[in-house]
Formats: structure tokens, C-alpha cells, sequence
């Protein structure tokens, strides 16, 4: 491998195992992982490398940065994973919803006859200020839900789906207990995202938010397609970004159960923990810049 300050090293990771990568900063941890091992799966070819093997094995590789989701407001964590649909279908079988004539598709935020007029959808109003950034408050028809009046009469166990987009995700946990939905909602709680609101704005999830959500997501695609998905390989950059100590071993039992399943993981980091739970850590350096790019 030669991308950036590599200095031509030959890397051996193990597929069935978490491997963790680890250095200084600008060491190459970054380059090998992304340059040389991403790119490589995306070209089909060596990239930045004279030659691999071996990423034919697997059916996706799936690079899990914490680049933010999309600047669009109308991404919320339930839109991004799916859970909206679920939530949709909820909605539509209530009574309540029968006797209004409404279906499915109107129980989204996003739909012609379930938004707020008002706000369109975003639950927040644009005001712009001379001289400052623009400034989003909250929206006085829906107050923040996204949905019309009309929506909001529809509920389910007392809630309308606009209050339960204001819950977070443990409180959903709680609320939904036997629905189907609480499989997907808790592989959210297991990344260590109970805190999200389910309604929030993907655009204010921090990075390390943001690369939970796509864990969480690619396991809720992978629990629909069980049986038919073959081994994936996860590259993390930093996973552990913004988890208090308890949210990281939690982390790690998820990370567990993809090695069970078949999966492989491969990231960088810097956390003690995390890298205690790696089955084979690798080393470079042993500096940074010019003075990097070696096998330690």
C-alpha cells in the first residue's frame, strides 16, 4: 500500500474478526483504510496498492463515516432508517384514522394532505436577519410537529404521530413495548442513540451521531433481509466519537453480534476501550506526516 505517506507495507487483516487500527494522527490509519481498502472495493481493482485480495468475499463494504447524513432538514433519524414506514402503518390501521378516510402515504410529513400548511413539513420557519445567519424557530400552527391539525387528531394509545416524532428514542422503546416497531428502535438504543429524538433534524446530529445512525440503519436493512445478504466488511472511522464509557461497551456488544452473524470490522481509533475489544490491533507509524506510514 503507497496511498499518501504509506511507505509500501503489506497489511494482513483477518475477515470474521474486529481489527482495530490505530497510531498518531496523521500516521496513514485514515489512508489505508479509506484510500487503499475502500477504494480498492469500489474500483474493483487495487487502488493505491500494487495488489489485495480477498474483498470479493464479501456481498457490501460499507465505509461508516462521521460525515453528516444530508443538509436537508426534512432527514429525520425515523425517515432515515425506515422506522417512519412503520410508523405510517401504525397510524393507518387506528380507528380513528379509518373513520377520517385517511391512509398510509397521509401519515407522512412529506405528503400533500399530512403537512402543516404552514411550515410545509420542516416544523420550523426560516426567518432571515440582515447582517446574521438565518435563524429556524419553531413553527406556532404545528408547534414543531411537522403534521396539519387534522393529522394530529388521529392517535395511537393516546399520542399523535406528531407527539411521538417528539420522543426519544428510550421513551419510544417504552411507549411502543409489543410493536413490531421496538426491533429497530432498540438496534437505535444498542449504538448507543437512545437520547436521539426521533423527529430531529438530521442536520443537527453531530458526526458521531450521524455514523451511528448509518450502523443502525444498515442493521435494520440487514434484520428485513436475513438470509439473503451475505458478509458484510464495516470500516469505522472512530466509532467511539462523543459515547460515554458505557455507551462504548455497548457498542461493542453490537459490534460483537455482526462478528457472529459472519460480518467483519475494521476501524480506526484512538479509545483505550474500543481497542481493547479488537481481536488484532494494527500500528502505524511510528510519527506523523513524513515520519509515518510504517508498520509498527
Amino acid at each position: 500500500a503507497f496511498a499518501h505517506n504509506l511507505k509500501q507495507i503489506n497489511v494482513d487483516f483477518f475477515a470474521g474478526q474486529i481489527t482495530a487500527i490505530t497510531g498518531v494522527s496523521g500516521s496513514g490509519k485514515s489512508s489505508l483504510v479509506k484510500e487503499v481498502l475502500y477504494r480498492s472495493w469500489e474500483k474493483g481493482k487495487a487502488i493505491n496498492c500494487s495488489s489485495v485480495f480477498g474483498l470479493e468475499q464479501f456481498s457490501e463494504v460499507l465505509m461508516i463515516t462521521q460525515e453528516g447524513l444530508t443538509v436537508n432538514r426534512l432527514t429525520t433519524p425515523v425517515s432515515y432508517t425506515g422506522i417512519l414506514d412503520e410508523l405510517k402503518a401504525i397510524y393507518a390501521k387506528t380507528e380513528s384514522a379509518n373513520a377520517g378516510g385517511w391512509k398510509r402515504a397521509d401519515f407522512s410529513y412529506q405528503s400533500k394532505r399530512g403537512k402543516c400548511p404552514t411550515c410545509a413539513g420542516y416544523g420550523m420557519l426560516k426567518t432571515t436577519m440582515d447582517f446574521m445567519s438565518d435563524i429556524w424557530l419553531t413553527c406556532d400552527t404545528c408547534q414543531g410537529t411537522r403534521y396539519n391539525q387534522e393529522i394530529l387528531e388521529v392517535t395511537f394509545q393516546g399520542k399523535s404521530i406528531g407527539e411521538v416524532l417528539q420522543l426519544t428514542v428510550q421513551e419510544a422503546v417504552d411507549f411502543f413495548q409489543s410493536s413490531t416497531l421496538v426491533g429497530s428502535l432498540n438496534i437505535l438504543k444498542n449504538v448507543g442513540l437512545g437520547h436521539l429524538i426521533l423527529g430531529q433534524s438530521g442536520n443537527t446530529l453531530s458526526g458521531g451521531e450521524s455514523q451511528r445512525l448509518k450502523l443502525a440503519n444498515s442493521m435494520i436493512i440487514g434484520k428485513s433481509k436475513k438470509g439473503e445478504k451475505g458478509a458484510t466488511l464495516y470500516l469505522f472511522d472512530e466509532p467511539s466519537t462523543g459515547l460515554h464509557y458505557f455507551d462504548i461497551l455497548q457498542l461493542n456488544e453490537v459490534f460483537q453480534l455482526l462478528i457472529d452473524q459472519g460480518d467483519t470490522i475494521i476501524f480506526i481509533e484512538h479509545n483505550k476501550t474500543m481497542i481493547a475489544s479488537a481481536d488484532r490491533v494494527i500500528k502505524l507509524g511510528p510519527a506523523s506526516g513524513e515520519r509515518g506510514g510504517e508498520l509498527v
